[in-house]
């Protein structure tokens, strides 16, 4: 193992280990050595990166060409069952060595604020940034990323993706945690109270026998007017639809969770994974895999640092249905169901 594979396992399982920052199998790094591209391997967890090989090697001028000729698979490009990150074009595209692109939820916030370029102006100034519109990940994101670069008099050190993260990029691997901090530092939202969900009321309805979390950040989602609109409207970020789906199974107290499951299942045409009681609690279902809970956990730190009286914009319908219809999402989840949690 080269010192250049184990700098960045080491930097990505940093990264990887603040839920923050990343949540589950989200999120991906890169680092360059001369025409190769190390890259995090599709639907792998960026915490375990100190413990598993989780980074693919890729020829850059064979990402960029069929970057340019709008070809998205890269499978073929793998090994051992494993597929390169979907975002590995703008990896290779990107000309800093580094680059770390992570699902930061006060950043998905801030980007999802009314007038969020001013007020990201103010918070991000003396930063060498550039904001990204909302695009899917892979083709897409890229082709956007990729003239907002041709645009920029210097490559940004930074990138603000729309209702999807941050990318920092820099030259080299000790550079890239100090500016993360500075953002964090820059961004950071005050959460409020963690909720204390009532247990007993979650027990009246659960006719299901579904599980009351003992994370207390997981059941913010059903405290205060603000934390329902965010968990009860369309979702803010790619993974929320793609392990959580696009719409939550709401409840009052009391309600029978077995008929209202039934009926979410016939009106929405998928299963939930978990139940929020307004004003008690989440249940959450015994199919509930490891990464759709760290989305789950990541919804409610949404909820609990989202600022009162602010209306976010989530996704759009046409957004959501083209990554519930997209193949390679479908693979991430086949990874996920794996193993339950």
């Amino acid at each position: 193992m080269t010192t250049t594979y184990r700098k960045l396992a080491v930097l990505s399982s940093i990264v990887g280990a603040n839920p923050l920052l990343v949540q589950g199998g989200g999120g991906n790094t890169s680092v360059k050595d001369g025409q190769k591209l190390w890259v995090k391997a599709s639907g792998t967890w960026l915490a375990g990166a100190g413990e598993q090989d989780i980074f693919l090697p890729v020829d850059i001028p064979t990402v960029l060409e069929r970057t340019r000729l709008g070809i998205e698979d890269l499978s073929d490009l793998g090994r051992n069952g494993m597929r390169p990150s979907i975002e590995t074009p703008f990896h290779a595209m990107m000309p800093q060595r580094v680059v770390l692109h992570l699902h930061m939820l006060d950043a998905i916030i801030y980007s999802s604020m009314p007038d969020e370029n001013s007020v990201l102006r103010d918070k991000l100034h003396g930063l060498n940034w550039a904001m990204v519109p909302y695009a899917r990940p892979d083709l897409p994101l890229s082709r956007i990323i990729d003239s907002v670069l041709e645009k920029a008099e210097t490559a940004p050190e930074l990138l603000v993706l729309q209702n999807h993260g941050i990318v920092i990029a820099a030259e080299n691997e000790e550079d890239s945690i100090p500016l993360i901090n500075d953002v964090m530092k820059r961004l950071r939202l005050e959460p409020r109270l963690l909720p204390v969900p009532d247990v007993f009321a979650l027990a009246v309805g659960n006719d299901l026998s579904w599980r009351i979390p003992s994370c207390p950040v997981v059941h913010a989602p059903a405290f205060g007017p603000s934390a329902q609109v965010i968990s009860g409207g369309l979702p803010l970020y790619p993974d929320h639809v793609v392990f959580l789906g696009p719409a939550a199974l709401i409840l009052n107290a009391g309600d029978t969770l077995g008929p209202a499951k039934d009926s979410f299942q016939k009106t929405y045409g998928f299963e939930p994974l978990f139940a929020i009681i307004r004003d008690c609690g989440v249940l959450v279902s015994p199919k509930m895999t490891p990464g759709a809970f760290a989305m789950l956990e990541a919804l409610g730190n949404v909820c609990l640092r989202s600022p009162a009286g602010v209306e976010l914009s989530g996704l759009s319908g046409e957004d959501v249905n083209a990554l519930g219809n997209w193949d390679a999402e479908a693979y991430r989840k086949t990874l996920d169901s794996s193993e339950k949690k």
